[in-house]
């Protein structure tokens, strides 16, 4: 399994890739998180290109994430979380 990071560290990658404050790119995540929490809620999913899909699985209410692989690479990964 990959290395994981945390929150805080995504936090300052973010700050640190937009050569912005800390505080300020902490608003940027919450934001992008309320905004998936709030879409999935509403019933839709999500698509990022590039990146891969999110969406729940009304039925079984799995929220599921298929990563796209880049261009150069040939391999995915799925993640799929039971709520």
């Amino acid at each position: 399994m990959a290395e994981r990071i945390n929150k805080n560290e995504f936090v300052r990658r973010v700050a640190k890739r937009m050569e912005a404050e800390e505080h300020t790119a902490q608003e940027w995540v919450d934001a992008m998180l309320d905004t998936m929490y709030d879409t999935f809620r509403g019933g839709k999913g999500l698509t990022l290109p590039g990146f891969g899909g999110f969406y729940l699985a009304k039925k079984t209410w799995r929220l599921r994430l298929q990563i796209q692989s880049r261009p150069e690479t040939a391999s995915s990964a799925r993640l799929e979380i039971h709520l």
